[in-house]
């Protein structure tokens, strides 16, 4: 069996490929071995996305291990547009303090 023989996308991938696109980035769905290859102001980026409570198979975990070049897991839209450079730290700090009050509204 190859590799890197299954993959299924995490539910959360097509919008972070949307706002991905709408902020002008080029986005290759890969597949293997991480999910996307990105294209930003002239950067790439390796990316692998996962749900919020999504863990990395081992076979991705090694690859993330070795590669010596930039790749990251993307967890969230706002996540994904902070890691190519298209939210600021406040932007991402004030999205996730929304995610999170929203999150806690849901528990009362």
């Amino acid at each position: 069996m190859a590799k890197y023989a299954y993959h299924r996308s995490d539910g959360n991938a097509a919008a972070i490929f949307e706002a991905w696109k709408r902020v002008g980035a080029t986005v290759e769905p890969i597949g293997r071995p991480t999910d996307a290859l990105v294209g930003f102001r002239g950067v790439n980026y390796l990316f692998e996305i996962k749900t919020a409570r999504g863990r990395l198979r081992t076979s991705q975990a090694a690859f993330l291990e070795r590669w010596r070049g930039q790749a990251a897991v993307i967890r969230s839209v706002d996540e994904g547009l902070w890691a190519i450079g298209a939210l600021s730290p406040k932007q991402l700090a004030f999205a996730l303090s929304r995610w999170r009050a929203a999150k806690l509204a849901k528990v009362k």
